[in-house]
């Protein structure tokens, strides 16, 4: 089974094409991100990951979670796209300039810019978003 990282936007942009691989971001683990962006002063990529409880419950099956308990699901988060666009860039700049910095750079590159895309339009047209995860 393998992990992406897809981004939502909080509403439809027209012509707005959301699909990125995120397979490649999606395998590198938490703290190797945390860290990277820590070092380069921006927020974690990962702090941006929100997830829509319907969709958790769906997951974990309906019987296991009672997704009107708000204590344990909160809402899903929006998050304004210019702070993760900031984050993409710099993230790109870097694993550009130093590949070394995480195993199979250019392929997470590759999903980078596909964040970057997106972000920039949703940038253009003020729509917030979040990243979530496909399993």
């Amino acid at each position: 089974m393998s992990v992406a990282l897809y981004i939502v936007a909080q509403e439809q942009v027209s012509g707005l094409d959301l699909s990125v691989n995120g397979k490649a971001i999606g395998k590198v683990d938490e703290q190797s991100i945390d860290r990277l962006c820590d070092a380069l002063n921006v927020t974690s990529l990962v702090s941006f990951t929100s997830q829509n409880p319907e969709e958790i419950a769906d997951l974990m099956g309906e019987d296991v979670i009672d997704v009107d308990d708000a204590d344990e699901f909160p809402g899903e988060e929006w998050f304004a796209p210019e702070d993760g666009l900031a984050t993409v860039r710099a993230l790109i700049a870097h694993l550009t300039a130093v590949p070394s910095a995480l195993p199979e750079s250019a392929i997470i590159v590759d999903d980078l810019r596909g964040f970057e895309r997106v972000l920039a339009m949703l940038v253009e047209k003020q729509v917030k978003w979040h990243l979530a995860v496909d399993f």
